[in-house]
């Protein structure tokens, strides 16, 4: 049991632990033990009849949920495609286990504004954060909305498009948005 020992740590030092992790992965996150989690969480989703059956839910997403995936010089002057293949390669492998190549190829195909015929980096950052947002935040939301949705009450779905009134260009990106950190916020880095 952790909990006698976490508790003789201060906030201070639970708050400065870090946890190695691969990039778009979640420091901690569920794992099936048999005690607490049974079995897979999207299945239990489906299936279990209970608090989840009997609360109304809402869930929410912002237009930006990645912006904090990347360093202020990214955010903003953007990047060159080849950076982009870089990070979207790593998202890939580390959150895909099947066709890598394959689902490589169809983000990049999808999220490609064809009609640009001049790539800039502004555009080419502004593509990724929305492949990233949409990877790892909102397509697991909606599909705890669907689950939801299936049961017997309310389900709420928003999506917060928040833009600054001060920030006029897309460089500003860093003033412009509002997103849900993926990382622990609390942390000095």
């Amino acid at each position: 049991d952790l909990g006698p020992c976490l508790r003789q740590k201060s906030l201070e030092e639970l708050l400065n632990i870090r946890v190695p992790t691969p990039d778009f992965r979640p420091n901690f996150g569920p794992f099936i033990d048999g005690n607490m989690i049974m079995s897979n969480p999207e299945h239990l989703l489906r299936k279990y009849r209970g608090d989840f059956d009997e609360m109304d839910l809402l869930l929410g997403v912002t237009t930006a949920e990645s912006y904090l995936d990347f360093n202020e010089k990214e955010i903003e002057y953007g990047f060159e495609e080849e950076k982009r293949d870089k990070i979207l390669r790593t998202f890939v492998r580390n959150v895909y286990d099947f066709h890598l190549t394959e689902i490589f190829a169809t983000i990049v195909s999808e999220y490609t504004n064809w009609e640009r015929v001049v790539k800039h980096p502004i555009s080419t950052r502004d593509a990724l954060v929305e492949v990233l947002s949409d990877g790892h935040t909102v397509a697991p939301m909606t599909l705890s909305a669907r689950y939801h949705s299936k049961r017997s009450k309310n389900t709420y779905f928003y999506v917060f498009e928040y833009q600054d009134s001060h920030a006029g260009y897309p460089q500003e990106f860093r003033h412009q948005v509002v997103g849900h950190a993926t990382k622990n916020a609390t942390s000095k880095n």
